[in-house]
């Protein structure tokens, strides 16, 4: 099995999924992990914002914090 110090691409995320980049990514940076949580966001994730509007109320609405987020890298 190879090992791999990546989850993905910013290539491989971008056909995945439909979205709006806050901050575009370099094209050579590894995602390392993911998280919607402010309190856990680390260097190397890909960070996500969540609305009431589109994930309903089963996770708490962060996009008032997407500010704060996108200075923590």
């Amino acid at each position: 099995m190879q090992k791999c110090d990546h989850l993905w691409t910013t290539d491989e995320i971008s056909q995945a999924i439909t979205g709006e980049w806050i901050t575009p990514p370099v094209s050579d940076i590894n995602i390392t992990g993911v998280c919607y949580y402010l309190g856990q966001i680390m260097p190397g994730d890909l960070v996500f914002a969540v609305s009431s509007k589109t994930w309903g109320t089963a996770y708490p609405d962060n996009t008032d914090k997407l500010d704060e987020m996108q200075k923590r890298g």
